[in-house]
């Protein structure tokens, strides 16, 4: 015989061993779980028997005993507290208040610029610019019922913005842009 023709046999007669070996021998769960649905005779494990008995429960045979059934999987991410755990309370933290209440009206920027002045006696008259056209006021006099001249110094002029009644400087010698 040549050598590969026998290694298929012996490989043959292996597996013959192994399937026959699988059907002569009952698995462990038939053994200590017997299922109604099994058409197999159904074997009880016995405790406390003869040992001439054909069944030797698990436990009697050196072999570790095991649940008839398997413990459920402990969820390892799981985060309880034990009794050596303290349990710390964490404060509620609620979120600052907003204010939500809008900022108070302000008058607009100041719409003129300062052209000059001019001095007859005590009467001083200031020269601005309002939107592209020339003014003339006197301070107490009131522009377009909108502002009104205050009060003039080496600073800068004094206007009050009338729906608000604000107070706005100014500056001699500025434009606003």
């Amino acid at each position: 015989m040549t050598r590969s023709r026998l290694l298929i046999i012996l490989l043959a007669l292996t597996l013959l061993a192994s399937v026959f070996s699988l059907l002569q021998t009952p698995a462990d769960d038939e053994v200590l779980l017997a299922t109604s649905h099994s058409t197999r005779p159904t074997v009880q494990p016995t405790i406390g028997k003869a040992a001439n008995s054909p069944v030797v429960a698990r436990g009697q045979a050196g072999l570790p005993s095991r649940p008839a059934t398997p413990a459920p999987l402990a969820d390892i991410f799981e985060s309880t507290p034990t009794a050596s755990t303290p349990v710390i309370a964490s404060p509620i933290v609620t979120p600052p208040l907003v204010d939500t209440t809008p900022p108070p009206p302000q008058a607009p920027a100041l719409p003129f610029v300062y052209l000059g002045q001019f001095r007859d006696g005590n009467v001083v008259s200031v020269y601005l610019e309002h939107n592209g056209e020339p003014l003339t006021v006197k301070p107490g006099e009131t522009i377009q019922q909108t502002y009104r001249l205050d009060a003039m110094n080496a600073q800068g002029l004094t206007f009050t913005y009338l729906p608000l009644k604000q107070q706005q400087t100014l500056p001699l010698g500025s434009n606003p842009s």
